[in-house]
């Protein structure tokens, strides 16, 4: 693998799987302080402009620039959460259990190939062919440069 996607677009890659969930609940939180702050007018100089539904329709069907995590700022963090779902939903349910193995069961390599009944070469050949999977992905969606 060349070094250059090694460094960054992998490692990229891994970082936004791993912090999957914590980026999820960003989302979230942001969206719902968004949604709070929508219905409370606006002062104009002409008076009170208030259409509540109309500003709720717009922040929901914008995506988020970003948000913020204790580790730092997360850039298109909506196209990030799709482009896991997206591929996640198109594995096979050994691949699935790889990756949740690997990024969300808080497991090192060792209770990761014991879960998954294999040897630790297998399992980086397979983690790592996954992940280029998911970066040839996010690569398509212009979340990553290979």
């Amino acid at each position: 693998m060349d070094e250059c996607f090694y460094n960054g677009a992998f490692r990229s890659v891994k970082w936004h799987i791993a912090y999957y969930w914590d980026i999820k609940k960003a989302v979230t939180d942001r969206r719902l302080e968004l949604k709070k702050r929508s219905g409370t007018a606006e002062r104009r100089s002409e008076g009170f402009i208030s259409n509540p539904t109309e500003k709720e329709a717009e922040i929901n069907l914008s995506k988020l620039p970003c948000v913020y995590l204790s580790l730092g700022k997360v850039e298109k963090p909506e196209e990030w959460l799709e482009a896991i779902d997206y591929v996640m939903d198109r594995l096979g349910r050994e691949d699935r259990k790889l990756i949740h193995a690997s990024f969300w069961g808080h497991n090192n390599w060792r209770a990761a190939v014991t879960e998954l009944n294999m040897d630790k070469m297998t399992y980086y050949k397979r983690r790592d062919h996954l992940i280029a999977v998911f970066a040839i992905h996010c690569a398509e969606r212009g979340l990553i440069h290979i």
